[in-house]
C-alpha cells in the first residue's frame, strides 16, 4: 500500500479501537458480564458500525470498532467464567474491563506508531518497488538458466551457450531493465 493509504488506514485503526474500547467498558459495566446482555449489546453496537461501512464507505474504522468491543468483551467475559480461582488475570472472576480496553488501545496504538515508522523510513514506497523490480528480474534470470539446463553442465563441461540469448537480451533492453554499456552481472547487481 502507498504511504497514504497505510496514514488513513492507521488513523481509522487507532481512532476506532478508542471508540471500540469505550464502547466495551460502558456496554460491559451496564451488563455486568450478563451474556444474554452482552450479546444483545454487541448486536446494538454493530449497527452502527455496519452503517459506517456500507453508508459512509469507511470500511476500516467501522471494522475496527466492531474488533475492539468484540475481542475486549469476550476477553473479559471468558476470564469471568473460569472455575479458578487463584487466577488473578486482569481481574479474575471480577475482570478489570477498563484495564483490557487499555491494554488493547496500548498495543493497537504501539502498531500503528510502528507501522508508520516502517512506511515512512525503514521501507517506504521508493525502496518497495525497487525490492520488487530486483526480485523480478532474479527471478526471471533463473528462469532462464533453468531453462538452459544447468545440471547438463556439470556432466558434459562447459556450454558454449551464454545462458541468455541476443533476443533475450534485446527484450530485457527494451523494457528498460538494464543499461545497455552494463555487463549481465552488473547489471544483475544494480537490481537488487
Amino acid at each position: 500500500m502507498t504511504i497514504g493509504a497505510s496514514n488513513s488506514t492507521g488513523w481509522s485503526r487507532f481512532f476506532g479501537t478508542l471508540l471500540g474500547a469505550m464502547l466495551a467498558v460502558v456496554m460491559w459495566t451496564l451488563c455486568q458480564g450478563n451474556p444474554f446482555a452482552l450479546a444483545f449489546s454487541g448486536w446494538l453496537v454493530s449497527l452502527p458500525c455496519f452503517y459506517i461501512i456500507i453508508a459512509k464507505n469507511n470500511g476500516p474504522f467501522g471494522r475496527f470498532i466492531m474488533l475492539t468491543y468484540n475481542v475486549s468483551c469476550l476477553y473479559a467475559y471468558s476470564i469471568s467464567i473460569k472455575e479458578t480461582d487463584d487466577d488473578d488475570d486482569e481481574g479474575g472472576a471480577t475482570p478489570f474491563i477498563f484495564d483490557i480496553a487499555v491494554h488493547r488501545v496500548a498495543a493497537v496504538l504501539a502498531g500503528c506508531i510502528w507501522g508508520l515508522i516502517v512506511t515512512r523510513l525503514i521501507f517506504p514506497i521508493s525502496a518497495r518497488k525497487k525490492f520488487t523490480d530486483g526480485l523480478s528480474l532474479l527471478w526471471l534470470r533463473m528462469g532462464l538458466v533453468w531453462k538452459r539446463d544447468p545440471l547438463k553442465s556439470l556432466l558434459e563441461g562447459e556450454h558454449k551457450h551464454s545462458y541468455m540469448n541476443i533476443g533475450e537480451e534485446f527484450t530485457f533492453q527494451k523494457y528498460g531493465m538494464f543499461h545497455p554499456n552494463m555487463s549481465q552481472y552488473e547489471r544483475l547487481l544494480t537490481k537488487i
